[in-house]
C-alpha cells in the first residue's frame, strides 16, 4: 500500500506542476495538449493526478511548457534527486528517435 501512496503523491504534485508551469504561461489545456502533441482528454486526466503518465509523455509535457518537469517533481537536494543537467532540447531530439 505504501507504494501507491507514493506513486499516488508522485500523481498529484506532477499535476501541481503542470497546472502551475500552464498556467503561468497563459496556456489553456488545449494548447498545452496541442503544443506536447497529446490529447486533451489525456491532459486533462494528468491535471487531476489520476493518471501516471508515460516518460514520453512527461517529456512531451516538458518540451511544450519548456520546463523540466523531472527537475521540478524532485528538487535539487531531494534524497531521490541525482540530478544531470538535460535540457529540453536534448529531449525532444531523444523523443524524436
Amino acid at each position: 500500500m505504501k507504494g501507491r501512496q507514493t506513486l499516488s503523491t508522485l500523481s498529484q504534485r506532477l499535476a501541481g506542476i503542470i497546472i502551475l508551469c500552464r498556467k503561468k504561461q497563459g496556456l489553456t489545456q488545449a494548447a498545452l495538449a496541442e503544443k506536447a502533441g497529446i490529447s486533451r482528454s489525456h491532459l486533462q486526466v494528468i491535471e487531476s493526478g489520476k493518471a501516471n503518465p508515460r516518460l514520453t509523455t512527461m517529456a512531451r509535457l516538458s518540451i511544450g511548457l519548456n520546463v523540466e518537469i523531472l527537475v521540478r517533481l524532485f528538487p535539487p537536494g531531494h534524497k531521490k534527486a541525482k540530478r544531470t543537467e538535460v535540457t529540453p532540447q536534448e529531449i525532444e531530439r531523444h523523443v524524436a528517435e
